[in-house]
């Protein structure tokens, strides 16, 4: 069914809408975001027929002088499965044994996982909570100058709270040139969410509202109906820098 969905998209509409819907899906923002580069999450499933698959795959993407021959011999785990017992736990055995490769593949999604850290302004100060509404906002650790607000920093804390300084930031010029002109509106939806509210679209529908608004009432529209929402309120008030939520 999958490779028929992207195959129909190949054929009709050419590569780069391929592309566009592959890395614009809600797999691959859960997967990989924004900032990780895509890696091979699934290390065994052609290595448990062919034992040196992943070698061979390494030998692709990480070239070195060593020469490697598929091999067509079938790897052991080390547990005899016949020797098992009918019963759950042993059928619970072979799962596990079966499965036991994939385990290899968390330290490496754990690594990309970024650690949070809450930012208010009345405990950390103007500077880094500004430093942080504009990581959180832009995804930006340096910020350039062509993305700083210079009088929305100096009257952070004064007559604009957080909560005004995010709202402005994501309505600005440099927002929509940086997420919204380059991608097609339910990519951009993605990120608002992230951005806004520290969370994915939870559902369908939530994008495609959230998605019309855009179309129809622009950039900052949608940033006033997910900012001063109640769901913004809940989490981040008034004076807290968004954050992931991992929800």
């Amino acid at each position: 069914m999958e490779i028929r969905k992207y195959n129909a998209i190949l054929s009709s509409q050419g590569l780069k809408a391929f592309i566009i819907a592959m890395v614009g899906s809600a797999e691959y923002n859960e997967a990989f975001g924004e900032d990780v580069v895509p890696y091979n999450r699934y290390l065994t499933l052609p290595a448990a027929n062919y034992p040196n698959t992943q070698r061979l795959y390494n030998k692709l993407t990480k070239q070195d002088a060593k020469l490697e021959v598929p091999s067509f011999v079938s790897s052991s785990n080390g547990i005899d499965m016949a020797a098992l017992p009918l019963t759950q736990q042993g059928i619970a055995l072979g799962k596990e044994a079966a499965l036991a490769g994939l385990s290899r593949t968390s330290s490496l999604v754990e690594s990309t996982a970024k650690t949070v850290r809450v930012c208010r302004l009345a405990a950390d100060g103007p500077a880094t909570t500004i430093a942080a509404i504009y990581a959180q906002v832009m995804d930006v650790a340096m910020v350039p100058d062509a993305f700083r607000m210079p009088t929305c920093e100096v009257q952070l804390g004064q007559t604009l709270s957080v909560r005004d300084f995010v709202r402005t930031l994501a309505s600005s010029e440099a927002y929509g040139d940086r997420y919204v002109k380059p991608f097609p509106t339910n990519k951009t939806v993605d990120l608002l969410f992230r951005h806004l509210l520290g969370r994915e679209v939870a559902t369908d529908l939530e994008r495609l509202q959230y998605g019309q608004l855009l179309q129809e009432d622009g950039l900052a529209a949608t940033v006033e109906a997910i900012v001063m929402g109640s769901e913004y309120a809940r989490y981040f008030g008034e004076d807290m820098v968004p954050y992931h939520r991992g929800v």
